[in-house]
């Protein structure tokens, strides 16, 4: 009987015990760090020991002063954030301008390569005969010498593009005899931007020879020959004929 007279006492303490020891629980898993929607003045009293609080762009801390929980001075947050996020938009901005920059540098070397390929030809001669024409004999300004570097052309132009020789471009070379015949030692002019012919005369007494570039700006040269009116003995090398 004795043993049942303290069995309520003995419930009643478990009881009690495994509330606080929920509690106790509870309270080991509050989050350490929180956001604080009061106004937390230094000094005055907390609840939770080393709790850690942001309030108003300052981190404040539970600590102890004495037997007392108190928070601390806290520690302004706002500097920092304001420094890194100044930064990070000055770098935004510098890798921005830096990206506009060669964007541009790269726009105005296009640009200048297309002006420079769509500059016009400016054609020189260099070599022309101007002898009378003989129906279907190669025409050759100096039959007893050498000329054109040993390449005895009948016409040589030098095609230029900003004043520099214009390598690897077509020359339309057109005869106004349709008897005629031209024929071009290359389809595109060389190194030093010439482009050569052979020409053979055609029937008409007057013949003439144009030469330009593709381009609509390209300038255009031409040269008027006429028939010879008597054949005159010549020497030197082989003349070939076209006209059989």
């Amino acid at each position: 009987m004795a043993g049942s007279k303290h069995y309520p006492f003995v419930m009643r303490f478990k009881g009690r015990f495994t509330k606080a020891l929920l509690v106790a629980l509870i309270l080991t898993l509050i989050p350490i760090t929180a956001f604080s929607a009061q106004k937390i003045t230094p000094g005055s009293t907390c609840k939770v020991y080393k709790q850690i609080v942001t309030n108003q762009n300052k981190v404040y801390t539970c600590i102890k002063s004495g037997k007392k929980l108190v928070w601390n001075k806290g520690i302004a947050v706002k500097p920092i954030l304001k420094q890194e996020a100044e930064a990070k938009a000055a770098a935004e901005l510098k890798a921005k301008q830096e990206a506009e920059a060669k964007a541009a540098a790269e726009l105005k070397a296009k640009q200048e390569a297309e002006a420079k390929a769509a500059a016009p030809l400016v054609l020189n001669w260099v070599y022309k005969s101007e002898v009378p024409l003989i129906p279907g004999t190669l025409l050759d300004g100096s039959p007893n010498e050498v000329q054109d570097n040993s390449l005895n052309s009948s016409f040589v132009i030098q095609a230029l593009q900003n004043g520099l020789p214009a390598k690897g471009v077509k020359i339309n070379w057109v005869a106004s005899d349709t008897t005629s015949k031209i024929i071009e030692f290359s389809k595109e002019t060389d190194q030093s931007g010439l482009s050569r012919i052979w020409y053979f005369s055609g029937k008409e007494n007057s013949q003439e020879i144009s030469v330009s570039g593709l381009g609509a700006e390209d300038q255009k040269l031409s040269i008027k020959l006429n028939k010879a009116t008597a054949i005159s003995p010549t020497v030197g090398r082989y003349v070939a004929t076209y006209f059989s």
